[in-house]
């Protein structure tokens, strides 16, 4: 009988133990996750800003704003 028992504690500790590296498994791909989606972000945001900072450059070489440039047709008629 003590036998029986030590299995079952011995069972149950092992799946304690499977259960917490689960756990712990599923906390380092949210992290990693959460790692992952932070860079995009950080990307995206450079991106954006290095997008922001041609414009200015072009403008500041050409003297022209995109909002200075129509998009305006005339159309000349004989």
């Amino acid at each position: 009988m003590k036998k029986d028992q030590l299995v079952r504690e011995d069972q149950l500790e092992s799946s304690a133990m499977t259960s917490a590296i689960s756990s712990c498994q599923e906390a380092q791909e949210l992290v990693s996750a959460k790692m992952t989606s932070s860079y995009m972000l950080e990307e995206a945001m450079s991106s954006r800003d290095d997008v922001s900072n041609q414009k200015m450059t072009s403008s500041a070489r050409t003297g022209f704003s995109n909002d200075d440039i129509s998009s305006d047709v005339i159309t000349i008629s004989s």
